[in-house]
């Protein structure tokens, strides 16, 4: 069962933009995440990684 809030953050989310088995929400296009879990949307990878040191710090 996956159950999709939003539309958006804090006093813009809060409210069911989706409900439903996996398979029902992967071709449902109002959720975002949806789009993101069916591939129609993604997060680009960077060209170049920030470094990292030792201390947790970019």
């Amino acid at each position: 069962m996956f159950l999709g809030l939003g539309p958006g953050a804090g006093k813009n989310g809060g409210f069911i933009v989706s409900e439903g088995s996996v398979e029902d929400i992967l071709n449902e296009n109002k959720s975002l995440t949806a789009q993101y879990l069916n591939g129609s949307k993604e997060i680009k990878k960077p060209k170049k990684r920030s470094s990292f040191n030792k201390k947790g710090k970019a």
